[in-house]
């Protein structure tokens, strides 16, 4: 399909026009330096001029007069260019440019970032490097115009941002042809990442000031809380050599600090997410692991303040609302990333295993407040991931479970521990004779949940009794031998004996994507009930899989090494890792889809997250936006039928889990 096509697809006009502002910049003041809403409606923002293009031949021009051409560019194409697509690089920025300064929305836009994502979403999106990749020339030197007013440019320098804009202009042109081939999917995807920009132009959502000046000064005194707790000084903590020696004396005898490669050299390998770390969040000593979370909380909790220092600022300039910012196939799997320095995707919640957020980090949701007469409308999808990886194995026990509405948890643990386990009633709880045994209930339930929810992806022994060592509520279990690392590997290989098909699930993903590597004329497709849920099929070394609602990953590089292990671009593959890559990105096409729905039925989505749904309603109709969402969401396209969905959701006035 040529780009005309999939615009038309999608509805959108089939013209494009290209267009890239120029504007004012220093050391201080800068995209750089300040968010996108924060540096637009600054009182130091100027232009210095602006160049387009038009399709079919994409012929740059260039004006240092933008309001003119401006208002020449409406002339021809409308007040709002609705009578065209409006292509940018980077439309958070051109886009908020044209409402905050003409008053002008586009309704169709195509953000060349956002095609570059969903191409390789972990790849530099930046002009120069998407035109090295490419091989389509070179990017001008933007510093050539640093700290320079139009009214102090002389000719010869006007001259130079004209050639300077005018082939920026041609390089996004190149690159909006060449990476339309690649967008897969274009009725949902194309109107899907103007929904996702459409979240920043148009904010709905209040934000409450007066909590925030609350939060973060608790932040801060909950850091040095932190910091007094482990005997330590926030200096040390900080420290890239001191750190070294300081836990070192902690540990005991014959233990020691773990290091790993750096660039050059080894280093302490005590970064949050290094499995070295996480090994001693779980120490038996109390002294290490307290060590430990001071050393991460002094890394963490000022990034946590200054994010919602920034909310603050970009709320300010949004006269009391908060622009939400997410990055339209910021992940592989397609689902968005957060931007703008705050993101809204990781404002917190607390899993069984594992530490969890602090309840004031996950105070920030709260920030976010519906309008007076307006209410947050607020669904999930319940156990979405699992749900569709069984439907996509054809794992009929745990199907039926859910279409029964069984407690699964329940079911397994009964079977992990060999007793009856269920879900205490309400009466049960109220009972004060039977608070121990309720605890033991819930305490084994939740292994069955932690179980069916986590152990899909092929996590092992190990990494499954790091994550309990580290909930300070599951650890004094493990400490007093209650349960130990033999209890966690029989939970393991229960689940994968009861869950049959899943492990075999891993072994034959891997396979087909191995077959299509060797033999890259192959097509592979896999079957459920004579329906086609993925194909594997190899394009000139990228392995590409398509997906039930036929969009596609990409693999590019995809090669076996003599070990036998897949390689990408990116890194080593295995089953179990592109089983999470299919599933998680089905998971987002699912709800990428009911988010659309929701518009389409007129219920205005506010924001998203994973599983979850944020809409806005009017007060007097937010029940019946509810009941609809729910119904939405417990509806499957054509290319998921047959998989058992639910739903659960609520009213709020600020947003809440």
């Amino acid at each position: 399909m040529s780009y005309r096509d999939k615009l038309n697809a999608a509805n959108f006009p089939e013209d494009v026009l290209m267009i890239d502002f120029e504007n004012y910049f220093d050391k201080t003041y800068s995209l750089t330096k300040m968010s996108t809403i924060e540096y637009i409606t600054d009182k130091q923002f100027e232009f210095t001029g602006v160049g387009h293009a038009v399709s079919p031949n994409f012929h740059a021009c260039f004006s240092h007069d933008v309001t003119g051409a401006i208002k020449g560019l409406q002339t021809r194409y409308g007040a709002n260019l609705e009578r065209i697509t409006c292509s940018f690089k980077n439309a958070r920025y051109d886009a908020t440019v044209l409402q905050e300064v003409f008053n002008i929305i586009p309704p169709y836009i195509v953000d060349v970032d956002d095609l570059a994502r969903h191409y390789d979403s972990k790849m530099r999106h930046n002009l120069a490097a998407l035109c090295e990749h490419f091989k389509i020339g070179h990017k001008g030197d933007t510093m050539q115009f640093i700290g320079l007013h139009l009214k102090d440019m002389t000719p010869d320098v006007k001259e130079k941002l004209e050639e300077y804009c005018m082939n920026d202009i041609r390089k996004q042109c190149k690159l909006f042809d060449i990476l339309m081939e690649y967008l897969t999917w274009p009725e949902l995807e194309l109107p899907l990442a103007r929904h996702t920009l459409g979240l920043y132009l148009e904010p709905k959502l209040q934000f409450d000031f007066s909590l925030a000046d609350e939060v973060f000064p608790k932040m801060e005194a909950i850091l040095d809380g932190i910091i007094e707790a482990s005997g330590q000084t926030k200096k040390l903590l900080g420290s890239k050599i001191a750190i070294v020696p300081a836990l070192q004396a902690l540990l005991p005898e014959g233990e020691k600090v773990p290091m790993k490669m750096g660039k050059k050299e080894l280093i302490p390998a005590l970064a949050k997410d290094d499995e070295e770390m996480q090994e001693l969040l779980g120490h038996k000593l109390d002294s290490v692991r307290k060590f430990c979370e001071a050393r991460i909380a002094i890394k963490s909790w000022p990034t946590h303040v200054k994010r919602i220092k920034s909310m603050i600022r970009q709320a300010h300039a949004s006269y009391g609302l908060l622009r939400v910012p997410l990055n339209y196939h910021g992940c592989h799997t397609g689902r968005p990333t957060g931007g703008e320095k705050i993101n809204l995707l990781n404002l917190g919640g607390k899993g069984r295993t594992g530490q969890g957020t602090h309840p004031l980090i996950a105070t920030v949701r709260r920030l976010l407040i519906a309008p007076p007469g307006k209410t947050l409308v607020i669904c999930d999808s319940a156990q979405i991931e699992c749900r569709l990886e069984m439907w996509m194995v054809g794992q009929s026990n745990l199907i039926l479970g859910f279409e029964n509405g069984d407690d699964i948890y329940s079911e397994f643990a009964s079977g992990l521990f060999g007793c009856e386990v269920h879900n205490p009633t309400d009466d049960e709880r109220a009972d004060p004779d039977l608070v121990d045994w309720v605890h033991e209930l819930d305490l084994m339930r939740g292994f069955g949940k932690d179980a069916i929810l986590g152990c899909g992806y092929g996590m092992g022994a190990d990494r499954f009794y790091q994550n309990c060592r580290k909930n300070p509520d599951l650890r004094p279990f493990f400490d007093d031998g209650t349960y130990d690392f033999r209890f966690v590997d029989k939970l393991i290989k229960t689940y994968r004996t009861t869950y049959t098909k899943v492990p075999k699930f891993w072994k034959l993903v891997e396979g087909y994507f191995k077959l299509v590597i060797r033999f890259p004329n192959e097509v592979i497709e896999y079957k459920i009930l004579d329906q086609v849920l993925l194909t594997f099929y190899n394009v000139n070394g990228t392995v590409c899989i398509k997906l039930p609602s036929g969009r596609v990953l990409y693999y590019r590089h995809a090669s076996i090494n003599r070990k036998g292990n897949i390689k990408w671009q990116w890194g080593t593959l295995y089953g179990a890792l592109l089983v999470e890559n299919i599933v998680q990105s089905t998971a987002r096409d699912l709800l990428m889809t009911w988010v659309l729905w929701c518009e389409d039925d007129g219920i205005p989505v506010v924001t998203h997250c994973y599983d979850e749904i944020v809409a806005i309603g009017k007060d007097d109709e937010a029940e019946d936006d509810l009941a609809l969402m729910y119904e939405i969401m417990c509806t499957n396209p054509e290319w998921a039928e047959g998989m058992r969905l639910e739903a659960e959701g609520m009213l709020s006035k600020y947003y809440t889990k």
